[in-house]
């Protein structure tokens, strides 16, 4: 795996140390400072795969400069399928050592990330590794670090403390973050994904998804504290409501389920409980949301239709048995009435913050645990 020279260009790039998949949609905005910023590190054994997911906008024209300037960068274009199906085609492509992802509207946070990380992955051994990174808002940044000083894990601690968080989106315990442009991979683990000509199109959660597929297997990984990458937090589009949201959230449980099925640590039942009680809790919360934008008769339309999808189903009837579980919103999923949901929702949505709702079931949840 290693490297004589980690700052030379291998000139026939039969196999860069490292590739960096970059999927693309309409982002010509920031596209040029993302790809300036990889162009300019100081390692360079690198490939860029630029995965063009059907812009209309100059995207097209901002790769195929890097692409004719930069024979490390290589374009595809091809037909709107989402980010997660762009990633893993960029991945069929790659043919690199190691594999990491980079939006199109982020960059990295200086011009040494890619030799910190080859030294980092060197001299650990490791299978893949995490680092910290900053959220930017406008001309604020936070910086997020998951870690204090470097934490190495072998697959009996990483299984049983870090890979839940995939399994369940709150796992106190675990250092791992969902996202996947904060990561790098050794290409032996890309192996577990589905091909991009079957998966389907996901909305929300696919770095969440992509990650269950990718570390599913993994060995050995590695946590540093360094920020190595900036985030774009966007204003505005964040707070629209959408009629769909639910049905990604049973879309991402159907993940959760599928490899919790296959899950050999010793924490599978509080994982279960927690994933139920994630679903039932975001559904309170969502329906809270919805009353500021429809009225009760199209809310009840929307309730009743949510209650049959396949994980409403399945968490409706997990909380059946288990009735200890008395918090409200699950006390509502079991009754699974609409005008019920509607009252309760009110009362929230007048007397607490949105954000309580959840935060109270989680105090529940792992209080019962």
């Amino acid at each position: 795996m290693s490297r004589k020279n980690k700052n030379t260009v291998n000139v026939d790039l039969s196999q860069p140390w490292l590739s960096i998949v970059v999927p693309i949609y309409n982002g010509e905005k920031f596209l040029s400072k993302c790809l300036n910023a990889i162009a300019k590190q100081t390692f360079t054994d690198f490939e860029v795969i630029l995965i063009d997911d059907g812009s209309t906008d100059r995207s097209s024209d901002i790769c195929q400069k890097y692409a004719l300037n930069d024979k490390r960068f290589r374009y595809f274009r091809k037909e709107n399928g989402g980010a997660f199906q762009s990633r893993i085609y960029g991945v069929e492509k790659a043919v690199g050592t190691y594999i990491t992802f980079c939006d199109a509207d982020d960059f990295y946070a200086n011009k040494n990330v890619f030799a910190c990380l080859y030294e980092e992955i060197m001299k650990s051994n490791c299978q893949a590794i995490q680092f910290g990174f900053m959220k930017k808002y406008n001309h604020l940044s936070h910086k997020v670090t998951l870690v204090k000083t470097p934490l190495n894990t072998d697959r009996n601690t990483f299984n049983a403390y870090e890979y839940p968080k995939l399994l369940c989106s709150n796992w106190n315990e675990a250092h791992l973050t969902t996202n996947v442009s904060n990561k790098v991979y050794h290409c032996s683990l890309i192996s577990s994904l589905p091909s991009s000509k079957t998966v389907e199109k996901v909305f929300w959660g696919d770095d969440q998804i992509m990650n269950l597929y990718l570390l599913s297997e993994c060995e050995s990984f590695r946590f540093i504290p360094d920020a190595l990458y900036c985030y774009r937090q966007m204003s505005g589009d964040t707070s629209r409501f959408s009629l769909h949201t639910m049905e990604d959230v049973d879309n991402i449980k159907k993940y959760q389920l599928m490899f919790l099925k296959h899950y050999q640590g010793n924490v599978k039942q509080p994982i279960k409980q927690i994933l139920f009680s994630e679903l039932a809790g975001w559904f309170f919360y969502y329906i809270q949301q919805a009353l500021d934008y429809l009225d009760e008769e199209e809310l009840i339309l929307l309730i009743n239709n949510v209650l049959q999808y396949p994980r409403f189903i399945l968490a409706r009837e997990y909380f059946m048995k288990l009735p200890q579980a008395k918090w409200d919103s699950v006390n509502l999923l079991r009754k699974a009435d609409a005008k019920e949901y509607i009252q309760k929702a009110k009362e929230y949505h007048a007397n607490k913050k949105l954000k309580d709702t959840v935060k109270e079931m989680l105090k529940q949840i792992y209080a019962i645990i």
